[in-house]
């Protein structure tokens, strides 16, 4: 699939709160002070930045999102399920803020 129709599907997953939230995102939600509202008008228009196809809990993604103008988010989903049959849910493993040391920018890895 290409990333176009990636991005698109994904802002229809979370268009239709067709996503579902696992533990550590609710916890790492907290910590970073988003709401799951946040996180769902951010998955909306979102951006895939990274794809991880191999991990042991199944093909992952870092997409972009952004809940307000100057305020990105990164979500990461495994989406091996979604992608394979869309009638599945985006399974969100974490949501988190880009910041430094880790991020540059919302688009660029720094240091671990």
């Amino acid at each position: 699939m290409e990333k176009a129709d990636q991005e698109a599907a994904f802002g229809w997953a979370f268009s239709q709160s067709h996503v579902i939230f696992r533990f550590h995102a609710d916890i790492e939600m907290r910590y970073d002070q988003l709401t799951k509202d946040d996180v769902m008008r951010a998955g909306k228009s979102c951006e895939v930045l990274e794809d991880y196809p191999t991990r042991s809990e199944g093909r992952t993604k870092v997409l972009l999102g952004f809940i307000g103008p100057d305020e990105p988010v990164h979500i990461v989903a495994n989406v091996r399920l979604f992608e394979s049959d869309l009638s599945n849910r985006v399974e969100i493993v974490t949501v988190y803020r880009p910041e430094p040391p880790r991020w540059v920018d919302e688009r660029t890895r720094g240091r671990k």
